[in-house]
């Protein structure tokens, strides 16, 4: 018959508590994991592992904890020194800077003290009067510019920050600074305000009653900029179908404005599409009737099986302003050929309010060096895009002999740090440049279709820093 001696470990297996079991006059690797139901009066035993596991627990979270604090005060201590240092060094600089003017005014402010630095009661009271959000305890003014002051906390590299930030506007900028920078010190100056906590389990049981309920007319009004703001964001529909934006509205509104379901969304785009187009027919009417041209630039663009055909149409109003309108966005089925871009392009100034004379009601009209966009506009008195000619003027330099080789190189210098972002990637390089003083300079992509971007790329490699 086999005797348990001890329980040593415990685990969770499908959902079934299961204990590993020491048995008698056996050695450890005969032990067995055995369900709750097989230790049946071994209650005991149980127990006891239960106990020597809540022991070791405390034990090592007591270990834990210690070793956080003695890191903690080390990089107090650390961070209390450099700043020390650091504070030094701008009251030497204010000192050379102004003819030791600005060392007399601040002498009585700062001094090394074994280590610490000792306030002055001018300051003191300074601090005690304005001074007191307690941001300013990341902040130093000593040595620094009327205005401005120091940041002394630790970097994540274990590095000073030392970044300037003007007060000049008040604690705001020291405030954002820590808040984006620092931000485990930003949530132990400014924990969470108790009070604020948000039930909303509780918020969702309440349902719009005609008390609190918005009007029809005011509800519709902000389906509506639902509506427009999904488009403009380029959100998707069911967005406002998210349990957690629904949140939102239920916390601001107090349950009396439900989000629209997606579609709601679809039918007040369609009416925002709507009110576009007789804007925009208005607009082309009034500049027809008063003898006046607008410019259009359009492309075709393609992704995922979907085609549209877009353009924009530019006038200049009477005020000298230039203005910009989506002329269309026409889905595009057909093949990209040149009569079908032209057909396409006719029905839609039609629509716009144009003429079905393009060339009468447009003065210049831009697309892309494609042949199929020169023969679909060629009766449209159509100009060359300069981005894009640039782009093939560039790209017969770039794939000369001479040239070639070199780009080549630049490009997998920089696919290799795109894609490497440890210590034998972009990490190397950043501590490389750490090392040698240089600020962080990520490698800049090349994108085919962009010639800007090939000379950014090129720039990167033969900038001063990198030179």
């Amino acid at each position: 018959m086999y005797e348990p001696e001890k329980v040593v470990a415990q685990r969770l297996a499908k959902g079934v508590s299961q204990f590993l079991v020491k048995w008698v006059g056996y050695e450890s690797k005969d032990n067995t994991w055995e369900p709750i139901e097989n230790l049946a009066g071994c209650e005991d035993i149980i127990a006891d592992f239960k106990e020597r596991e809540k022991t070791r627990v405390a034990q090592l979270e007591a270990a834990a904890e210690a070793t956080r604090q003695d890191k903690q005060a080390a990089a107090a201590a650390a961070a209390a020194a450099a700043a020390v240092e650091f504070a030094k060094e701008r009251l030497k600089a204010a000192a050379a800077r102004n003819g030791g003017e600005t060392a007399e005014r601040q002498s009585d402010e700062e001094d090394e003290q074994g280590g610490a630095v000792r306030t002055s009661p001018r300051l003191k009271e300074k601090k005690l009067g304005r001074r007191t959000n307690p941001f300013w305890a990341c902040f130093d003014d000593a040595g620094a510019e009327e205005g401005k002051v120091y940041c002394k906390l630790m970097k994540e590299d274990g590095t000073l920050c030392k970044e300037v930030i003007s007060i000049k506007a008040g604690p705001t900028g020291m405030r954002n600074h820590v808040m984006y920078k620092h931000p485990e010190e930003f949530i132990r100056l400014k924990p969470s305000e108790a009070g604020n906590e948000v039930d909303f389990a509780e918020i969702r049981k309440k349902k719009q009653g005609k008390v609190n309920a918005i009007s029809s007319r005011h509800s519709e009004q902000i389906h509506k900029a639902h509506a427009r703001w999904i488009v403009k964001k380029k959100r998707p529909f069911s967005i406002c179908e998210d349990l957690e934006y629904h949140d939102i509205w239920l916390v601001a509104m107090h349950g009396s404005y439900t989000p629209p379901s997606h579609h709601l969304v679809r039918q007040h785009v369609l009416h925002l599409s709507e009110e576009g187009q007789a804007k925009l027919l208005a607009i082309n009417t009034g500049l027809r009737a008063a003898g006046m041209k607008a410019s259009i630039a359009g492309d075709i663009w393609s992704d995922r099986n979907v085609a549209l055909l877009g353009m924009c149409e530019y006038y200049i109003t009477s005020d000298w302003e230039i203005k910009e309108l989506v002329l269309a966005a026409t889905p595009f089925t057909e093949r990209h050929t040149g009569v079908a871009i032209d057909e396409k392009t006719k029905e839609a100034c039609v629509k716009a309010g144009l003429s079905h004379d393009v060339f009468s009601s447009v003065f210049m009209s831009i697309s892309d060096n494609g042949s199929n966009m020169k023969n679909g506009w060629a009766s449209f008195n159509r100009a060359p895009c300069c981005v894009h000619t640039a782009q093939l003027s560039v790209k017969v330099y770039l794939e000369h002999e001479s040239i070639k080789p070199m780009r080549v190189k630049e490009h997998g210098i920089v696919a290799h740090f795109s894609h490497s972002t440890g210590i034998d990637g972009l990490g190397a390089l950043q501590l490389s440049q750490k090392e040698c003083g240089l600020p962080a300079h990520h490698p800049v992509k090349d994108v085919n279709t962009r010639w800007s971007s090939g000379h950014d790329q090129m720039e990167w490699f033969l900038s001063d820093e990198f030179g």
